[in-house]
């Protein structure tokens, strides 16, 4: 019995230190593959969701919803509570935009602040990525509008395009001073099209036009025309097929050496 046992124990003993040295060789390398699966799937989103919010920007036509495509789309790469979107002319910085059901838009639009007196003058200022924990955002207006909360921390982006820094995007959330560089880098790059939405033919320079119950241009409301206007029309309203009226808007145009686009 003894002379068996041991037979059968250098017979058994090398499937006993492989499975005891291998397997767990290849648990570790089965988990890290698993992992791996798991950081391309994150990326992989990730990307699709900056993607789709490019497309997203690149389809809009109003300033306004551009905007607010922006932050409703970094919402989704990085949750958050609050956010703005200002606008800098000079040293003034100007909300312009708020999330979606954030923070009373209506009360707020409009807002200016200095850069000396908006944290968001120190992102400008310094053209770098400007973040605060709970507690530490310190005495400034706009973060005070951001930050309700005491557990609250605030990251402010600054919007460049071509090296100049035109506005800033404020953010207020759990944990945003704490974000991964990869985070950060997904928010810049889908900030750099809030900074083409701002700049654009410059904000202040688009006006609307009241149009009838068929989607035409009142041509009645058509604001002073000279050579540096240029005038959107439509041929086929996407919801009544009806088309603007060409020949009128047309002439006035012509009389002010004004452009036309036709969509």
């Amino acid at each position: 019995d003894a002379y068996r046992r041991a037979v059968m124990f250098r017979e058994v003993w090398p499937f006993l230190v492989a499975f005891l040295v291998i397997g767990p060789v290849i648990g570790w390398l089965v988990a890290r593959e698993r992992e791996r699966d798991q950081q391309l799937a994150t990326t992989t989103r990730r990307l699709d969701a900056v993607q789709e919010i490019v497309q997203a920007i690149n389809t809009s036509v109003d300033p306004q919803e551009t905007l607010e495509i922006v932050i409703n789309g970094a919402r989704r790469l990085v949750p958050f509570d609050r956010a703005t979107i200002m606008h800098r002319t000079g040293d003034m910085l100007r909300i312009v935009a708020t999330g979606e059901d954030d923070l009373e838009s209506s009360s707020l639009l409009d807002q200016a602040y200095t850069l000396e007196e908006a944290a968001a003058g120190l992102a400008v200022k310094e053209r770098r990525v400007w973040s605060a924990g709970p507690g530490e955002v310190g005495d400034y207006p706009d973060s005070r509008l951001l930050c309700f909360s005491s557990d609250l921390s605030c990251l402010i982006i600054p919007l460049q395009f071509k090296n100049e820094v035109i506005g800033a995007f404020s953010m207020a959330g759990k944990d945003l001073d704490k974000l991964s560089e990869s985070d950060r880098q997904d928010l810049i790059q889908v900030m750099e099209q809030a900074a083409i939405a701002l700049l654009g033919l410059g904000y202040e320079n688009v006006e609307w036009v009241e149009v009838n119950e068929q989607g035409q241009i009142i041509s009645e409301y058509i604001p002073e025309l000279d050579e540096r206007t240029i005038l959107i029309l439509q041929a086929g309203n996407v919801n009544s097929g009806s088309f603007d009226d060409f020949e009128n808007i047309c002439n006035k145009a012509k009389a002010a050496n004004a452009w036309v686009h036709i969509d």
